[in-house]
């Protein structure tokens, strides 16, 4: 059985990890890629869309977005497609991700939204 104290500098320590707190959706087919994928990332405090190669390598093309700019997101009826649209001022950008996870996409930004 873990002390307390333990326990406490064991949450600290995993709350500190990159990733912690945060939903990553395997690389797949972005519309702002032309010919590259996007690996989609929720946290609480942001979304991040990291540019990928088809097979799934790391590119260096990061976006950020917060959630207070999401003014929409919707997944089609066939749950192939989920789209979300950043409004940033007078721009209004659309982006919209082909994947398998569509709907659960679509879920967890809801439950983001909703908190």
């Amino acid at each position: 059985k873990q002390h307390v104290t333990t326990q406490e500098e064991f949450v600290r320590v995993a709350q500190g990890c990159e990733g912690y707190g945060s939903v990553t959706f395997p690389h797949c087919p972005c519309d702002s890629r032309k010919d590259g994928h996007v690996i989609l990332i929720l946290s609480r405090d942001h979304i991040t869309i990291q540019a990928c190669s088809r097979d799934g390598e790391r590119q260096e093309q990061v976006k950020r977005f917060a959630w207070a700019h999401i003014t929409e997101h919707s997944v089609t009826e066939e749950g192939g497609e989920f789209s979300f649209t950043v409004t940033k001022g007078t721009s209004v950008r659309k982006i919209v991700l082909t994947s398998r996870y569509s709907s659960f996409m679509d879920h967890c930004f809801q439950l983001v939204l909703d908190t």
